[in-house]
């Protein structure tokens, strides 16, 4: 005998409401795991933000003011002239208040940074700090002027006094020996008064194998073994990781003074370099309004800034019309933010001279 279509027809009604319970416990699973999933999002975004608003220790990086050169920088006999000018340009790091954190998350001007980062590069310009920068700053326009006479066949004397240590990689080895401040004479017995010499005896020197330092410690001389380390895991070129700018004096027939109390640290160079230069041959700016950012060594090589991007900003803010940077990661972090400025990127003070004698020259200059 037959089963009863009827009580096939019920069956088959259970089985599938069975399913469809099954499946809707299911997607009652799934929505459950989704909403825990977006409440902790929306918990991890709400800490985050309660960190960036209420923690005391954040600061902010702003575009500081592009300042022309032309009354900061003075040669005896050599009046300024024209209608271009060089420009330095700065950023300005001050604590930041609860509105000005909130306000950087939805703004690309400003950058928040822990006060962590900042004193570990010792660039919050704290007493000690502020003091060294200040003394950088002098040094950086040394340099400027015995690369900017030499180049334009003025007769100078140049005696480099060491290499002086600014911030050090809180990774690197010579973080458990040298100390911010430090003067280095020698390196394993090769005097290296120079930055361009003590640079050339490490990159010689394996990864990982000890430099003897001669250092001029508050005034005591040290020997202080440090190993050189790789900075980057792909790299294969010894570094000790540590700031490292030149300590010096320079005497010259031409007399040139400086005004710039209220910078900061080696940046300048390269710009109190293009401005003596337009100041001994008043053809250099060609009518343009001229930035310049990088920190210059005695044999005109120029080094990476600090803040390239804030700047830029500051650059563009300014209406300059050329912006000359150092070559490499500086280059393409003020790409995106050159609107119509021309960016010119350099590896030395005499590339940039070159490179601004292409410029067609404007009317009226």
């Amino acid at each position: 005998m037959g089963a009863d279509p009827y009580f096939e027809h019920l069956n088959k009604v259970e089985d599938y409401r069975r399913q469809q319970q099954g499946e809707s416990e299911e997607r009652s699973r799934r929505h459950r795991w989704f909403f825990y999933l977006r409440l902790a999002v929306g918990l991890a975004i709400v800490l985050v933000l309660f960190g960036a608003i209420f923690a005391p220790d954040w600061y902010l990086e702003a575009p500081g003011p592009a300042r022309c050169l032309r009354n900061n920088v003075n040669v005896e006999g050599k009046a300024t002239s024209g209608s271009g000018c060089i420009f330095a340009v700065t950023v300005v790091t001050k604590r930041a208040n609860w509105a000005e954190r909130v306000s950087s998350l939805f703004r690309n001007d400003d950058t928040l940074v822990s006060g962590e980062t900042l004193r570990r590069n010792h660039l919050i310009f704290e007493a000690g700090d502020r003091a060294f920068w200040r003394k950088s700053r002098i040094y950086s326009e040394r340099v400027a002027e015995a690369v900017a006479l030499r180049n334009a066949k003025y007769q100078v004397l140049v005696k480099p006094q060491g290499v002086r240590i600014g911030a050090i990689s809180p990774s690197s080895p010579a973080s458990r020996t040298l100390a911010f401040g430090d003067t280095i004479l020698s390196a394993n017995g090769q005097s290296t008064l120079t930055t361009s010499r003590l640079r050339a005896v490490i990159s010689r020197q394996r990864v990982g194998a000890a430099l003897r330092l001669a250092v001029l410690r508050g005034g005591v001389r040290k020997q202080i073994a440090v190993r050189t380390y790789a900075p980057r895991s792909s790299s294969r070129t010894s570094s000790i990781g540590a700031y490292m700018e030149q300590a010096l004096s320079v005497t010259s027939s031409t007399r040139i003074r400086f005004h710039n109390p209220n910078y900061y640290g080696p940046w300048g160079g390269l710009a109190y370099a293009l401005e003596l230069a337009d100041r001994l041959d008043p053809k250099i700016d060609r009518g343009y309004r001229i930035a310049a950012t990088g920190q210059l060594e005695l044999n005109g090589r120029v080094l990476p800034t600090w803040g390239a991007e804030q700047k830029a900003r500051a650059a563009t803010r300014a209406g300059i019309e050329v912006f000359i940077v150092p070559a490499g990661e500086n280059a393409g972090a003020v790409g995106s933010y050159a609107r119509k400025m021309k960016v010119i990127s350099v590896t030395s003070f005499q590339q940039a001279l070159r490179e601004l004698a292409k410029l067609p020259r404007k009317p009226g200059s």
